[in-house]
């Protein structure tokens, strides 16, 4: 019993640190899409769009069905409510927040989360769950240059960047609910495709407008499979590990984002970079430690 469950958390590991180095792929592909002229109504529907269909897809192949009865519906919708909020949130608090910002806020989900759980019993508060967590969010400030981006912050973006850190959170908490007795793809479809929906909303508030050139569509296709691969792998990892590990986990998709981002434009990391991203990673392994099963 012991063995299985430390195989089932291993492999949970294994899952999310690669579904991090999916998503990280994404902020530099659609930066890429915006400077090729496309607008952020497109590059949400398309990527929104291939996120749905391609667990739609999977879930078609294996002969899974959807929405099987109301409480499914209840949930799917809840979760693409949420989730439409998360995008909204992220790409209206970056028009008036720097991105560093953004991040970090977004991110406190997981301390977030991390406090729900222990209200509903389902983790014990423990001091060095919040340490770990903590020094992790000081890491990842110092990868990602956050401290020299307070000055003169906006009161709507960071109101914007809060609820989307707030919708993550609930999705995230009902995702480890649901990944209990129901199929992860299953939960992620029926979740994603109301998710498109819902952002089908955006069209009352701009025209979607594509890349101008091949190259820019070639990183829109980047986009979406980052995103769509690192849909299954949240899924999943979520129903190995548990919405709280898991999370804590994605705390590296930034810092393989920021590798990624140097690596295509050949910039080269500071020390303080360096520094952050061993933080994260000694926050990461002190956790892992703390939480191994006794003898």
């Amino acid at each position: 019993m012991l063995q299985s469950r430390m195989n089932k958390t291993t492999i949970g590991m294994i899952v999310a640190i690669a579904t991090a180095f999916a998503f990280a792929f994404y902020p530099s592909a659609t930066r890429a899409v915006y400077t090729d002229g496309g607008n952020a109504v497109f590059i949400i529907l398309f990527t929104c769009f291939w996120r749905a269909f391609s667990l739609l897809g999977f879930c078609a192949f294996k002969g899974k069905l959807l929405y099987e009865n109301k409480t499914d519906l209840k949930y799917a919708l809840t979760n693409g409510f949420f989730q439409t909020i998360s995008i909204i949130g992220i790409l209206g608090s970056m028009a008036y927040l720097p991105g560093s910002i953004v991040i970090i806020i977004i991110f406190s989900h997981t301390l977030m989360l991390y406090f729900l759980l222990v209200y509903k019993g389902k983790e014990v508060l423990d001091k060095f769950s919040i340490l770990s967590v903590m020094l992790a969010l000081l890491g990842l400030g110092l990868v990602i240059n956050v401290f020299q981006d307070f000055e003169g912050l906006n009161i709507i973006g960071i109101a914007m960047a809060f609820t989307a850190a707030l919708a993550t959170t609930s999705r995230l908490y009902i995702y480890g609910k649901l990944t209990e007795s129901r199929e992860p793809a299953i939960i992620g479809a029926e979740a994603f495709l109301l998710t498109f929906i819902f952002c089908g909303a955006l069209l009352f508030y701009d025209s979607p407008i594509p890349p101008q050139t091949l190259h820019g569509w070639l990183w829109a296709t980047l986009s979406a499979l980052s995103l769509s691969i690192g849909s299954f792998g949240m899924f999943y990892g979520i129903s190995l590990l548990g919405s709280f590990r898991f999370s804590f986990l994605s705390k590296l998709e930034p810092i393989f984002a920021t590798i990624i981002a140097a690596i295509l434009i050949n910039e080269i990391l500071t020390v303080q970079q360096y520094i952050g991203i061993g933080i994260v990673i000694a926050s990461l392994a002190f956790y892992q430690i703390q939480k191994q099963p006794k003898n």
